[in-house]
């Protein structure tokens, strides 16, 4: 937590006696306080568990990934190897700067669909914003009324 925490204790009223305002609005803010850090290490926990959760999904991924890569260049020089001995007119060469280009179209499209996936990903979990926002409002709205 924070090194700046207001004191918890708050002065007591002797017995019998009703406390002041000061020391209502003193514990109010004092609660409000406790409250916006206690909402910041929430917010703090769910996006490092988000990130653990992203991190641990994405390592068979990427192996995999890796593995698919392989397989698809084994099979690229195979259509290549095929295709040359069908149309023996065309060289090998032509056949790989046909696959490439074929290559370059797809691999175009699915980078700009995935940027245009990416632009709507929320990184940050929003209710949890949404709370500490509402806490920082009303511990500004109190300060404002003292």
């Amino acid at each position: 937590m924070s090194q700046t925490m207001l004191p918890l204790d708050r002065p007591k009223p002797a017995a019998g006696e009703a406390p002041g305002l000061s020391t209502l609005l003193g514990g109010i803010v004092t609660d409000l306080h406790k409250l916006l850090e206690q909402h910041l290490e929430l917010l703090r926990l769910e996006v490092q568990d988000d990130f653990e959760k992203s991190k641990a999904a994405l390592l068979p991924i990427a192996v995999g990934s890796a593995l698919l890569g392989l397989a698809g260049f084994c099979l690229m020089a195979m259509l290549i190897g095929w295709l040359h001995w069908l149309y023996p007119d065309i060289p090998w060469y032509g056949w790989s700067g046909i696959a490439a280009g074929l290559l370059i179209a797809g691999g175009i499209i699915l980078i700009v669909v995935g940027k245009q996936r990416l632009n709507d990903v929320q990184p940050m979990p929003e209710t949890t914003l949404q709370s500490v926002k509402e806490s920082i409002q009303c511990i500004s709205d109190q300060v404002k009324t003292d």
